[in-house]
């Protein structure tokens, strides 16, 4: 299991190489997917979750089991109802918006917490 805990862009850009190399270690066939949605994820948590709020945290789990690779993403927002999302539309030409879109593109399953401020996001093994 591989855990980082950021508050900011920043913090979380001196981490994306370590992020991603671990991401790659866990999945070497697709890595780089898998970093894609642990990068929208965590935009999402910085963004919408903490209103960039550096006084707020984001955690971010990585965890490999036999059966599957389990991404957990969680920040300290108020949380938010992914239901209503999912009835909006979005244009494809909008600059936001599209993240949990990209996310379900490359996993098996998305859930999110009763709270709305932790995704679950799972890949089935093929590593």
């Amino acid at each position: 299991m591989k855990e980082y805990e950021f508050s900011s862009l920043p913090e979380f850009a001196a981490l994306r190489d370590r992020i991603r190399n671990d991401v790659q270690e866990l999945c070497p066939e697709e890595g780089g997917y898998l970093f894609l949605v642990v990068n929208e994820a965590v935009n999402n948590a910085l963004f919408h979750g903490n209103q960039e709020d550096p006084a707020k945290k984001v955690w971010v789990r990585l965890v490999k089991s036999p059966a599957d690779i389990c991404i957990i993403v969680r920040d300290e927002g108020t949380g938010y109802n992914p239901e209503r999302l999912e009835k909006e539309e979005i244009s494809a030409w909008a600059e936001r918006g599209r993240g949990l879109d990209i996310i379900r593109l490359y996993v098996d399953s998305v859930s999110f917490n009763q709270q709305g401020n932790e995704i679950v996001i799972r890949k089935r093994t093929v590593c």
